[in-house]
């Protein structure tokens, strides 16, 4: 519940104590007994919290649409606690695939349990010839590499001259990467922009240790954090017919993937 933007420490410590009083019924008990906002519950609803209820997100945001905006009032907070004062026949509503349902996981909570996002891009990017973090693992030295990833970290230590490191993210594993100050120069607006990042480059690989070392130094970057928005349900998936990543959007307003973490 920390990870909830605008949910707070004291909407979390009532929810605690209401559950501990009994399970939920239904979303409007989740309101009443434990004196949330329609917007904390929304919030709830957005992180698919409401699964054991047997509601999926989608199902779950229908309802709390339906309550009210502020928190019920203390008499009808204590009426009805765990039957909804209201009924409706439940509608009929499509069930998200699995691809939008990880993104909006992210999109709310900045993580998913259910899988990751470049797992619904394998197909397109495979076709680019791109190559995941674990087959990179499997090249000799001085391979040619292309692959792509969330970037969790920029460092750009103070005693580096100018070099960032990088460490990309898939479905297989993490890829570090190197780019040197030239490269920086010619492509940093890339490398500080991107959420999802195509890195081009060539593979070092030491195996003197009980631990292979690897390092992909970069040649060419490119940012791909549009393809994103093509898991977001606008059924221009990497499955379609004629899949195309989309590139509509300014990068900096890609808000799916939180930001890395980065160290200067």
């Amino acid at each position: 519940m920390r990870l909830l933007d605008g949910f707070g420490a004291a909407a979390a410590d009532r929810l605690l104590a209401a559950r501990a009083r009994g399970p939920f019924q239904s979303v409007e008990a989740v309101q009443h007994r434990a004196g949330l906002t329609r917007a904390q519950v929304e919030a709830l609803a957005n992180a698919d919290a409401f699964i054991s209820l047997g509601l999926n997100r989608r199902e779950a945001l229908w309802a709390a649409k339906a309550l009210t905006a502020e928190a019920p009032l203390p008499l009808f907070a204590k009426a009805a606690d765990d039957l909804p004062l209201f009924r409706e026949t439940a509608p009929m509503l499509p069930t998200a695939p699995q691809s939008e349902a990880v993104i909006e996981d992210y999109r709310s909570l900045g993580l998913s349990l259910k899988d990751h996002p470049l797992t619904f891009l394998r197909a397109a990017y495979r076709r680019e010839g791109l190559l995941s973090a674990a087959e990179v693992a499997s090249l000799p030295d001085g391979a040619p590499v292309t692959t792509a990833g969330l970037v969790l970290v920029r460092q750009r230590p103070g005693t580096a001259k100018g070099v960032v490191f990088l460490t990309l993210e898939d479905e297989t594993g993490i890829v570090n990467a190197v780019v040197w100050a030239d490269v920086m120069k010619t492509y940093r607006p890339v490398l500080m922009q991107s959420r999802l990042l195509l890195v081009r480059g060539k593979l070092q690989r030491s195996d003197t240790g009980a631990v292979p070392i690897l390092h992909l130094v970069t040649a060419h970057l490119e940012n791909r954090s549009d393809d994103l928005l093509a898991l977001s349900g606008n059924g221009n998936t990497p499955a379609s017919p004629g899949y195309r990543p989309v590139a509509h959007r300014h990068p900096r307003d890609v808000q799916i993937i939180p930001k890395s973490r980065d160290f200067h």
